[in-house]
């Protein structure tokens, strides 16, 4: 069925039961209306693909939805030059809606190779965001493009932040060499790549990045299962600290991962068959390469380690549904995820590494009290299966969890809308946005001790930085709950100025 025609049927309604959604779309930066912006409605609830509609706003800004059905709404717009904004959802009849369209930010420049002179047409150029996995700063791609015959690019559809760049070509190089992805203004190292900073509805113009090639390595060894014997035909995973992956077969055991650059790696076994399957043959190991190639690498297959799960609620099993992902530490490698189902799980031939054990999608109404292998505390504590013994993971849930409520309050002591507060204890963080009357509510926390900040904006996942979260700790409500209870905070908000200042100073 065609999505005009599924909306039309969607939309009837009787007469005198119809209603309407209007407003104006603005510019943010210059408060000025903007025509010719395409608006997008979609229905809640009912799949956008089928149910969206469109219109065009008229010289004024103004738009409007005619002959709708009652329910809630979503507005989105897109023009050229701007963003695409959204509202939230919105109840019909709604007038008088606002969308402000920030401005696109550009960034022009130039690939040169070693002489300086321009890359055309294969040149890549990929942009990147920073993030921050578990403290430590992290790029992720969000776009890319080719460069143009004189080497030229754009890179539009920027949001004001800070970005990061780096240019690499498919060229061939001499044996012992490869091209590598360079980052501005002239590194191989994506830690030491220097900030580009876009305002909204600015342009930066003048970027020149370099195309290099480099050194690479490779790295060299044989595969054994657990009897000594060589292996033929299973498939070896290299995986870098920041997720990159590649991989390579064995031929009598022998293997060979080539063009690799100086880091740290591990090599995993990715056999036939499913993961999380009984027995299947796995390992774990850490490689670090430097100025020479690695040889003489041994990596034994061997079943992984069982772990069978358990859950309970009081002394009965638990009935609720979630998730147990089991997250590599000490180098990186693959997670290992578990669905917990009538109060059991199975996670089947871990590669034998340490480990952080991670809870997902737990139901509301229930904490987590205590976590426990063979015996021992892992809450609080890694997960080490780098001996390969396995045991029982024990999960102890609370239906009793406790709360964090508040208020952020600015410096004049009036409450702060979406303002970001941070919920520390020893073991994670936890996020909640205040409303627009400056209140927060974070429910779902098992007992203990908690420090609470609140941001004005600041970056994800570099709270749990230890630096960033020092400098800050002295500023944060200290909460101990109890379980089953409900503690309420006023917070201080600490400007974007003052977490930005701290950023910058981490590596």
């Amino acid at each position: 069925m065609a999505p005009w025609l599924f909306l039309s049927i969607l939309l009837q309604t009787p007469a005198g039961q119809e209603c309407s959604i209007s407003g104006r779309v603005y510019s943010l930066s210059t408060a000025a209306p903007l025509k010719k912006a395409q608006l997008h409605l979609a229905v809640q609830g009912v799949n956008s693909r089928l149910t969206e509609t469109a219109t065009t706003t008229d010289a004024e800004g103004n738009f409007r939805f005619d002959h709708l059905a009652s329910g809630k709404y979503s507005v989105s717009a897109e023009r050229s030059g701007y963003l695409m904004s959204s509202t939230p959802w919105l109840p019909c009849p709604s007038s008088d809606v606002t969308i402000k369209m920030p401005a696109q930010g550009l960034i022009y420049g130039k690939v040169l190779d070693d002489d300086g002179e321009p890359i055309g047409r294969i040149a890549l150029v990929a942009v990147y965001r920073r993030t921050w996995i578990h403290g430590q700063r992290r790029l992720h791609k969000t776009q890319g493009t080719l460069a143009q015959a004189d080497g030229s690019f754009v890179i539009g559809n920027l949001a004001s932040g800070t970005y990061y760049l780096s240019a690499k070509t498919p060229r061939r190089t001499l044996k012992g060499e490869a091209s590598i992805e360079n980052f501005y203004p002239d590194t191989p190292d994506a830690q030491a790549a220097a900030p580009v900073s876009v305002l909204a509805g600015a342009e930066v113009r003048g970027l020149n990045l370099r195309a290099r090639t480099a050194r690479v390595y490779s790295i060299r060894g044989k595969a054994f299962n657990a009897g000594g014997e060589p292996l033929t035909g299973i498939v070896l995973m290299l995986v870098s600290v920041d997720g990159s992956m590649s991989n390579t077969g064995t031929t009598a055991g022998l293997f060979e991962f080539q063009n690799v650059g100086p880091g740290s790696y591990v090599i995993q076994a990715v056999p036939d068959g499913e993961r999380n399957s009984v027995n299947r043959p796995t390992a774990h190991v850490p490689v670090t390469v430097g100025e020479e190639d690695v040889t003489d690498v041994h990596v034994t297959l061997s079943p992984g380690v069982e772990i069978p799960g358990v859950v309970k609620l009081g002394e009965a099993q638990s009935t609720q549904t979630f998730q147990v992902t089991l997250e590599p530490l000490n180098g990186g490698g693959m997670e290992d995820v578990a669905n917990v189902k009538d109060g059991a799980f199975e996670l089947r031939s871990v590669a034998p590494t340490v480990y952080r054990v991670a809870i997902g999608s737990l139901p509301d109404g229930y904490c987590v009290k205590s976590m426990r292998f063979a015996g021992r505390d892992v809450v609080h504590r890694e997960l080490d299966l780098s001996s390969g013994a396995g045991s029982t993971l024990e999960i102890q849930l609370s239906a009793k969890p406790s709360a964090i409520t508040g208020t952020v309050r600015n410096s004049n002591g009036d409450p702060v809308a979406f303002a970001i507060v941070q919920v520390l204890s020893k073991d994670e963080v936890r996020p909640a946005l205040t409303d627009d009357a400056g209140h927060f509510t974070l429910r779902n926390l098992p007992p203990g001790e908690y420090r609470v900040i609140a941001f004005e904006s600041i970056e994800r996942g570099v709270i749990e930085n230890p630096t960033f979260r020092a400098s800050f700790e002295g500023q944060a409500a200290v909460v101990t709950l109890q379980e089953g209870s409900q503690e309420n905070v006023d917070l201080k908000l600490i400007s974007k100025a003052a977490a930005d200042a701290e950023m910058a100073k981490l590596p």
